[in-house]
């Protein structure tokens, strides 16, 4: 979409070890070149191999991604500031303020740039408790394929697709994501057992590929779940995935959560996950306690349970008044068209 909105150049720092696959940036119209990064030395900092020369090209303003392990973007925003050019960066921010390894290297990155877009509030208030200028700070928030999503939403129904496959009408727990050791999936299963040894029985589905923990199956087979577990495996059929988040009563990420606190939103499903937000992607923000979701203790499993309780005992107006809050959220902030009205009101500064 910015390639729409604007005359941009995209360089494109070429990604190195990362196992999300990657955009056509030739389909970008404004697509220029793609420059090799190294890591240095074996260590976490990178290199651009090319960049530099690129703040002395006569650009209105630049635009960078804000990760300081990226060493050339240091050099690009120093001579930036020498020549009065107006750099931004786009990025995570400031995400926690306590001390941590080379946190005086992060603060000093930010110091650096004419305006920092960081994709939420909490990385806003983060750096305005650390003095930074917070008319320099801009949350940009963060959005999925919105259009698409928006257009699917409105045919989306309750269909018996759960009903089919389960059996029963028994409410619906949602995972969407890598099945990763990090997500904490065994709580997960660990809750809808102990929901289902009481008198509310629920079901779960699990969508997305196994990437590093097979022990999830095993688990469910341990615990006798296998009548109420479907791993659904992965989907990248956005009809598909509407479908299920639309027949879900509540969407489950015990582990840290991103973008999919968006993608269930999006379908008016509500989330629960962790309360240990600097953990989390800056989309944790979306979910409001009792509203969007719920946030329960890390790692406590009868806390949970609790919260998970909590939803599946909401009745149709709870259900509906959580669906309307949720497109709300991503209606007002965490879409691509408000993102271009944050751009643009900065750019014409």
């Amino acid at each position: 979409m910015m390639d729409e909105e604007f005359n941009s150049s995209f360089y494109i720092g070429e990604s190195v070890a990362s196992p999300v696959k990657q955009m056509n940036y030739e389909s970008l119209k404004g697509f220029k070149k793609t420059f090799k990064t190294k890591w240095i030395l074996g260590t976490t900092f990178m290199w651009n191999y090319g960049v530099i020369r690129l703040i002395f090209k006569k650009f209105d303003y630049y635009l960078l991604i804000g990760e300081p392990s990226i060493l050339s973007h240091w050099v690009i925003l120093l001579i930036g500031k020498i020549l009065g050019k107006k750099v931004f960066t786009w990025g995570h921010g400031i995400k926690c303020t306590e001390k941590k390894k080379l946190f005086w290297f992060e603060k000093l990155f930010y110091r650096l740039p004419y305006k920092v877009f960081v994709y939420g509030e909490h990385a806003k208030n983060n750096m305005i408790k650390l003095n930074y200028n917070k008319e320099k700070i801009i949350p940009i928030y963060n959005s999925l394929d919105y259009l698409n999503q928006k257009s699917i939403k409105k045919e989306s129904k309750t269909t018996n697709i759960f009903i089919d496959h389960f059996k029963n009408e028994n409410p619906v727990i949602i995972y969407v994501g890598r099945i990763l050791y990090s997500k904490k999936l065994n709580i997960l299963i660990e809750a809808l057992d102990h929901i289902n040894k009481t008198e509310k029985k629920a079901n779960l589905v699990i969508v997305g590929p196994e990437v590093d923990d097979d022990s999830i199956p095993k688990l469910v087979k341990k615990l006798e779940l296998e009548n109420e577990v479907w791993f659904y495996g992965p989907c990248y059929k956005e009809k598909i995935i509407a479908e299920l988040f639309a027949n879900s009563v509540v969407s489950v990420t015990p582990g840290n959560i991103g973008l999919t606190a968006i993608h269930s939103l999006t379908y008016g499903c509500p989330v629960i996950t962790h309360h240990n937000l600097h953990k989390h992607g800056p989309e944790f923000e979306v979910i409001e306690e009792g509203i969007t979701g719920s946030f329960f203790k890390e790692d406590n499993l009868d806390d949970l349970v609790f919260k998970i309780k909590y939803w599946l005992a909401a009745d149709a107006n709870k259900r509906l008044e959580a669906s309307v809050e949720a497109e709300k959220v991503i209606d007002e902030k965490w879409n691509p068209l408000n993102q271009i009205r944050i751009f643009k009101s900065n750019f014409s500064k």
